[in-house]
């Protein structure tokens, strides 16, 4: 998925948007019933994949109505599971905690910012409030366990929020109260870097050189030794799943065996 969004990876010959997103959306519901097991972890792995399918991209930057009102749902949805991993300690990294919170919340807005009608006719006023306050109380959770400088994306999202809120409660056209220069900064935070596809095209780099300029990285600046792997998986296999230079994780790699191939 973060291929076609991000990297410009072609569709299926034939294929449409619609198709793929119907495709991908009924093998993660698919997957999600195959190994339907109550888990946290296992609904927060549904949301995660379906904000990263339906949300806005260099690829799509509008995905339509429907698209975002799922985003806003599963983001929202994930924000509450990742709540209650940073309650009981499941990321020893803060780094991933901060990541997930920050990219979720700014989804949020979006969704709320382009499709408020789609979203308020599904979902009450009230409704919408708490959804959206979840990701204040991760930021600043994640704040009180050390890592101070998060609480100010706490200040950021909230001031972005608060306009979008106003439009919601009021019944007001979501534009009087969001300007340009909200929509600007709001962009910058969802995009952050250079993630646009004039400069991410899919297979366009000769990957041995792109191994070539990884080699001067010291690996031991990860501290992969002290990833957790209970699950039998060995240190090299366990960390090779999590690419901490992507804004994902290679799913295929950590849960393709139980019906994820293909995500």
């Amino acid at each position: 998925m973060i291929e076609v969004h991000f990297q410009n990876k072609p569709l299926d010959p034939g294929q449409s948007w619609q198709d793929w997103l119907d495709s991908m959306e009924n093998k993660l519901k698919k997957w999600y019933r195959e190994y339907a097991d109550g888990h946290e972890l296992t609904d927060f792995t549904l949301d995660h994949g379906l904000v990263n399918l339906h949300r806005p991209s260099p690829r799509m930057p509008m995905p339509p109505a429907r698209s975002l009102t799922i985003a806003f749902e599963a983001a929202s949805g994930s924000a509450k599971a990742m709540r209650d991993h940073i309650s009981n300690g499941f990321y020893r990294r803060p780094w991933h905690l901060a990541h997930f919170t920050l990219e979720s919340a700014m989804i949020v807005l979006f969704c709320l910012r382009h499709a408020p009608d789609a979203i308020s006719a599904r979902l009450s006023p009230n409704e919408i409030f708490e959804m959206t306050k979840v990701f204040t109380s991760n930021f600043l959770s994640i704040a009180a366990q050390g890592w101070t400088e998060v609480s100010n994306y706490a200040g950021i999202y909230e001031r972005l929020l608060g306009p979008l809120l106003e439009a919601i409660f009021s019944g007001r056209p979501v534009t009087t109260t969001f300007g340009p220069s909200q929509d600007a900064e709001l962009s910058g935070l969802l995009y952050p870097g250079p993630a646009h596809l004039d400069q991410l095209r899919f297979g366009s780099r000769d990957m041995i050189d792109a191994a070539r300029s990884l080699t001067s990285i010291d690996q031991h600046l990860f501290n992969w030794e002290d990833l957790p792997n209970g699950d039998g998986m060995g240190t090299a296999e366990y960390a090779g799943a999590w690419d901490l230079l992507d804004q994902s994780y290679h799913m295929e790699d950590t849960i393709g065996t139980i019906g994820m191939e293909g995500l």
